[in-house]
């Protein structure tokens, strides 16, 4: 997911993606030298949450290496997630146009949404 994010030409001169090491998953937004490094955005994919009993390995920093070409599966068919959107000290709101980028990356490996998006409204409270 990290790789097909990085090679989407919206985040190219924004940001880079890497696994999040935290104990519900996630993917956090790693900003280019030129923007403020107190930003911090994250998508938590809360796999373990509220009874889906997933259970994510630990990252470590090289994971990106070490997981590359790896066929390994380590969300199991028909688990269910919530994705929580993180945006602090100032980083960039996600918009919908945005939450429709990550939608598309998921569908290539494999994840389909379910439900509705957020509202502009709820994106920006």
């Amino acid at each position: 997911m990290c790789n097909l994010l990085n090679g989407n030409c919206e985040y190219s001169n924004l940001c880079e993606f890497t696994p999040e090491g935290i104990t519900e998953g996630g993917i956090l937004f790693n900003f280019n030298d030129e923007f403020d490094k107190n930003w911090y955005k994250s998508v938590r994919l809360c796999v373990g949450y509220n009874g889906t009993g997933g259970n994510w390995p630990w990252i470590n920093e090289n994971v990106m290496t070490e997981w590359s070409g790896n066929n390994d599966i380590i969300i199991q068919t028909n688990t269910k997630f919530t994705i929580f959107l993180k945006s602090f000290h100032g980083a960039p709101l996600f918009t919908l146009d945005e939450l429709k980028i990550w939608e598309e990356c998921f569908k290539q490996i494999g994840i389909v949404k379910v439900g509705k998006y957020p509202t502009k409204k709820s994106l920006i409270d």
